[in-house]
């Protein structure tokens, strides 16, 4: 998983070479890591080292097989691999030769550690950098002495509390990467600086890096280094650490991480169902067969269905009321609830899809067989969602090749309709159309929908990009409720009342009232205790 070459210069880079897992830690990556720079610090013939990865990310934290058995730890093995960690670290941020870092794609927990520990970092303008413990309940511990150093106690509470990815250029501000640059560019500035340290006496050079490490306030000693292990163990063994981390491998959200975390009851959900067909719409994902631990609030999903089928008012034929199902089990509970259409959702990232559903692509494409095959034999139709269709909070860029890869597979299982996702909402009108120009060289306009986040705002360029291609089928959310739990900062589905209101402009009839509409979106946001994310609806409400 390591890879060290040396040149004729004394120049070592350090390769971290795990790309499937996206060079994520475990006990024995980090055990080779630290063999690596031991063994850097004897070698008399090493002047400089440079660390660099493979793959799509930098280092994105914790391999998830590790995290598994963490979740089974005693306090006593948990401050072991802690120890070792934390070891690790002090390693790489003691060599006495300097180091240099090259950070690209996604650097996260362990990554932003590795970045923090090295005295030059190079970063490219697309990487991105986050501290994302706290969302499990855990703490950056025992990195936290040299992120501080890097960026300052204020910025590193902000990102050690809040969770936020920050951009390279964020980095570049608050002193974590020295410089942004890439490919020849890249190599040029790392290589003109190499020949500016090579010129210096080695001894000369330690003792500087030595000496700024004395004056730059308190000193990362072992006595700390010791203190930050501790704290992890001990947060790791709370409850709260034990919730986040059964959650994040459960692929569900945690007890205090909902995306709407207000309850909201049977009753009302079922009444906003009906609020939404008294206002025209026609299709609705009703609810969600997931595993109840997964997806808390869609616990009730066969209690609505039940509660909508005995509402005289919904048994229209013009209305469908289909629901998610991930699996065989959650299809049959959704027969039991009497649904009559569902959906299966891939994704177009590998990155998405492990930290998603925990598999593969391929993986989770084949645990769709049985279910279409039951479905098939059932005579229920099936409707397929593709995450990530643009880009991934792991992988980043997402190319048309894959998405179309993946919506020939669902086709060819028997889906009726795939919904391209842009489940971050990075998308622009110009991706959109690079994808719908490759995508529709295969497959005709009737048999695709899109389904647009408007995280950065451009939700609705891009549905209109799709108009323009002759796509006709657009998922939008109510008050433009939701997001992702495995997306950082993802925002939730375009809202359906900004849709409507833009359709409409475009003298294309819809069949919903939107005053009505928005009323209900209004009524669910006002249940949830929080204003609309719907634009129409805010500019209705004051006006």
């Amino acid at each position: 998983m390591v890879i060290t070459e040396t040149d004729s210069r004394g120049v070592a880079t350090v390769t971290l070479n795990n790309a499937d897992k996206h060079n994520a830690f475990d006990d024995q990556l980090i055990a080779q890591i630290s063999a690596t720079f031991d063994a850097l610090e004897a070698d008399l013939g090493v002047r400089i080292v440079i660390l660099q990865a493979t793959g799509r990310s930098f280092s994105a934290g914790a391999d998830l097989a590790w995290m598994r058995r963490m979740a089974d730890y005693s306090y006593e093995e948990n401050h072991r691999d802690a120890t070792l960690m934390a070891a690790m670290f002090r390693r790489i941020n003691t060599l006495s030769k300097p180091t240099i870092a090259r950070v690209h794609g996604a650097a996260f927990g362990g990554g932003v550690g590795l970045a923090a520990v090295c005295d030059l970092v190079f970063a490219t303008p697309a990487a991105s950098f986050c501290l994302s413990e706290v969302k499990l309940g855990l703490i950056p511990a025992v990195i936290s002495p040299f992120v501080v150093a890097a960026i300052g106690p204020r910025a590193a509470r902000r990102f050690c509390m809040t969770a936020e990815r920050f951009s390279a250029a964020t980095a570049l501000e608050l002193g974590l990467v020295s410089e942004l640059c890439e490919g020849a560019e890249m190599d040029n500035r790392i290589q003109a600086i190499i020949e500016k340290l090579l010129i210096n006496g080695p001894a000369a050079m330690a003792a500087s890096k030595q000496l700024v490490a004395d004056v730059a306030g308190a000193p990362i000693n072992d006595e700390l280094v010791a203190e930050t292990s501790r704290r992890i163990a001990e947060i790791r063994g709370s409850d709260e650490g034990r919730e986040g981390l059964n959650a994040f491998l459960e692929k569900r959200s945690a007890s205090w991480m909902q995306n709407e975390s207000a309850p909201v009851s049977t009753a009302d959900k079922v009444n906003l169902i009906r609020g939404l067909v008294d206002a025209g719409v026609s299709y609705i994902e009703a609810g969600s067969f997931v595993n109840p631990r997964s997806v808390p609030q869609m616990a009730d999903s066969d209690q609505v269905f039940a509660g909508l089928k005995s509402n005289p008012g919904l048994n229209l034929p013009s209305l469908t009321l289909a629901a998610l199902t991930p699996n065989l089990k959650g299809f049959e509970r959704a027969m039991q609830a009497g649904v009559t259409e569902v959906a299966v959702f891939a994704s177009a990232s590998e990155g998405f899809s492990a930290k998603n559903i925990n598999c593969t692509i391929a993986e989770s494409l084949a645990r769709f067989q049985p279910l279409m095959q039951a479905a098939l034999d059932q005579g229920v139709a099936v409707r397929g969602y593709i995450s990530c269709v643009v880009g991934c909070p792991y992988d980043g860029e997402v190319t048309p090749q894959q998405v179309d890869l993946v919506s020939r597979a669902l086709f060819d299982m028997g889906c009726y309709e795939v919904s391209l996702g842009d489940t971050i909402g990075v998308g622009t009108a110009g991706h959109f159309k690079r994808l719908l120009d490759y995508l529709l060289l295969h497959t005709s306009a009737d048999k695709l929908a899109v389904h647009c986040h408007d995280t950065y705002g451009q939700a609705l360029a891009n549905i209109c990009t799709s108009l323009e291609y002759g796509i006709a089928t657009v998922d939008a959310s109510v008050a433009g409720l939701g997001g992702c739990p495995y997306a950082l900062n993802a925002t939730g589905n375009v809202a359906s009342e900004d849709v409507v209101y833009m359709l409409e402009g475009m003298g294309i009839s819809t069949g919903i009232d939107l005053d009505r509409l928005i009323g209900v979106g209004q009524s669910i946001s006002d249940l949830l205790g929080k204003p609309t994310n719907s634009n129409v609806g805010r500019a209705r409400s004051t006006s």
